[in-house]
């Protein structure tokens, strides 16, 4: 839908409104304040057209979201950066400002639902590290069989995706920030020292959120999500992904390397409301 000012999108929300008469489940609407109800309304979601309006989202992507539980991107808390301790940074800053939440309904929902381009980012060239696929794929693949999930294949596209982001990270940005409109799932992981870390040294940070992660209560809602600090496992681990590309890139010299590893999944994990089916116990 081409750009169209606040009163346009007020009216087709009113058409909306008359096409949907009965509540729709908080699962499926992209609110974080809405996560505490039980339902939200289409009057809710007129009432915060102007949300929608600041953050560029169009009223067909919330009719997308209705149709289905929308996607979580991978989150902890994590922000400290000392030199020496590597952090996966979940709460990943918005370039653009806006919150996080809604950063990730913006890259990761609307573009699984394959309904929106991808953005295009202009990346410096650099020399690329060895991401040693053989020894990566190992490395999700041994976490995978612990929780009956199937094997990963490597995939060159998705490899060459996360490459382009890797690199843009480490010359244009210089912190961790989740790519937007990729359809892809994305781990991110950065750390600081004397060497240069690897895949291994990420999916080892990934997997060990594990500890946070509920099997006996799976997230209802992105509250819960949020609070569990274990979205990089999930989407390690998450039985619906099938395909692995991983790129890392380097910022510095030793002591103070700054490595930034990308990894993306096919088809993306982490959708609400799908976690049981998805995220086995070992």
């Amino acid at each position: 839908m081409s750009t169209s000012t606040l009163f346009e999108k007020e009216a087709k929300a009113l058409q909306l409104k008359k096409r949907l008469k009965s509540p729709v489940s908080y699962r499926r609407l992209p609110f974080e304040v809405f996560a505490a109800d039980d339902t939200v309304s289409v009057d809710d979601i007129v009432s915060n057209l102007s949300v929608v309006e600041e953050l560029k989202f169009q009223i067909d992507f919330i009719l997308m979201v209705i149709k289905r539980p929308w996607v979580l991107s991978q989150s902890t808390s994590v922000t400290d950066t000392r030199i020496g301790v590597p952090k996966c940074w979940a709460n990943h800053p918005v370039s653009d400002g806006a919150p996080n939440f809604f950063q990730t309904i913006h890259a990761h929902a609307r573009s699984a639902l394959r309904e929106y381009p991808a953005e295009e980012k202009t990346v410096t060239k650099r020399e690329h590290v060895n991401v040693g696929k053989s020894a990566c794929l190992d490395a999700h693949n041994r976490a995978r069989a612990s929780h009956k999930s199937g094997s990963l294949e490597w995939d060159a596209g998705l490899a060459e995706d996360a490459q382009k982001w890797a690199d843009h990270l480490a010359n244009d940005v210089g912190h961790m920030v989740h790519a937007q409109n990729t359809g892809e799932g994305e781990n991110l992981f950065w750390s600081m020292g004397s060497h240069v870390a690897n895949c291994e040294d990420a999916v080892r940070a990934w997997v060990s959120e594990e500890a946070y992660y509920r099997y006996d209560h799976p997230p209802r809602t992105f509250n819960e999500f949020s609070a569990s600090k274990a979205g990089h496992f999930t989407q390690v681990v998450w039985k619906g992904t099938r395909k692995l590309g991983v790129a890392i890139s380097t910022k510095g010299k030793a002591p103070t390397v700054e490595t930034f590893i990308v990894a993306r999944y096919s088809p993306p994990g982490n959708w609400l409301g799908e976690f049981s089916e998805n995220v086995m116990h070992p």
